[in-house]
């Protein structure tokens, strides 16, 4: 079985999407706060073996202000942690950033929230089941949490917080076992959907694969 490789001790919260090419937004502030290690699938054998009890994680909050192109410092996460996932919740009256799991000193199922025009922080449920190197995406006003692992196994489980009721509710298992990829919403008001799209298996072995979630059926498409 090989290692997957090493998540970044970077955590990197973008909170405006900005037009444009990308070389109308700054560079990261060069500062050892925001410095840090990325291992990608092309060289994950040749990643160094490192225990995740030594990689520390950060509680920094970084902000991309489209009018000006430069970066700003947020307030940090109450709980500083590395390979967690975030997703931006729209519902009315206004925007969260929901940021679950991750590792700090072991696999966390915290879930906290963001309120970006205040700028403050708040505790929401836990998760179910703690996971880092998960997926995450917020879609039909609900946040979705994917896969991941849990310190022994890779997950294919599927976690959905309803803000309504500020509760978790297991939703349909992922059609594979996966941590590490990347997720893409498609939100079509008549199909809205949720791209799963690469990662690690089970065996920790790089993968292709594309899923789609609809959340109005709840149902999983193979692609």
């Amino acid at each position: 079985m090989r290692r997957m490789a090493a998540p970044s001790t970077l955590l990197l919260l973008v909170l405006a999407a900005c037009a444009g090419s990308p070389s109308s937004v700054a560079d990261l502030p060069d500062s050892s706060d925001v410095a840090h290690t990325d291992t990608t699938a092309s060289d994950a054998d040749d990643a160094p073996d490192l225990p995740l009890a030594d990689l520390q994680g950060t509680d920094a909050v970084l902000d991309s202000a489209c009018a000006t192109g430069s970066w700003e410092t947020l307030a940090p996460m109450p709980t500083p942690r590395f390979g967690c996932a975030a997703a931006l919740l729209m519902p009315f009256p206004g925007e969260r950033l929901v940021v679950t799991g991750g590792f700090a000193s072991g696999y966390l199922d915290r879930v906290e929230e963001d309120d970006p025009a205040t700028d403050t922080w708040s505790t929401l449920a836990h998760l179910a089941h703690p996971r880092s190197m998960h997926g995450s995406a917020a879609i039909a006003g609900k946040v979705h949490v994917f896969g991941g692992f849990d310190g022994s196994e890779t997950r294919i489980d599927h976690e959905v917080f309803d803000p309504a009721t500020g509760t978790w509710a297991a939703g349909s298992p992922m059609p594979r076992m996966r941590a590490d990829f990347a997720t893409a919403t498609v939100p079509v008001v008549a199909s809205p959907r949720i791209l799963v799209v690469g990662g690690y298996d089970g065996d920790g072995n790089p993968v292709g694969w594309t899923e789609a979630f609809d959340a109005l059926t709840g149902t999983w498409e193979m692609r």
